[in-house]
């Protein structure tokens, strides 16, 4: 029986054969989760772009029992996640925006006024 090391070390050698193709590797990184009481767990992802332009992420990690995970997420998955990413970024935004209108309002600051020719 192979112990949680061998295992993570097989895994992470499928996993970079699989994802050395011939994309364009747009951002590599690993993320953390966890706590010092629950233990934590590293995910190792990728994001990749085809000359046609559309999106893949492969993460892969290695969950507290040292069983392996890797995942695909195809281009309409990523575009959700960006759609999602872009709306919460944009509601972000007008909040900002409204406040900062009020806090010139409260501080007597005239608005921009375009000058006449």
């Amino acid at each position: 029986m192979a112990t949680a090391e061998e295992r993570a070390k097989r895994l992470k050698q499928q996993f970079d054969v699989l994802v050395d193709l011939p994309n364009h590797v747009l951002r590599r990184g690993v993320a953390k989760s966890g706590s010092p009481m629950t233990g934590f767990t590293d995910y190792n992802w990728k994001l990749l772009r085809d000359e046609d332009g559309h999106f893949q992420a492969y993460v892969e990690w290695v969950d507290l029992d040292g069983d392996g995970h890797r995942v695909v997420l195809p281009n309409g998955v990523i575009q959700g996640l960006f759609r999602a990413k872009e709306a919460i970024t944009k509601s972000s935004r007008k909040a900002g925006a409204r406040k900062a209108v009020q806090t010139r309002k409260d501080r007597g600051i005239v608005p921009f006024v375009k000058k006449e020719a």
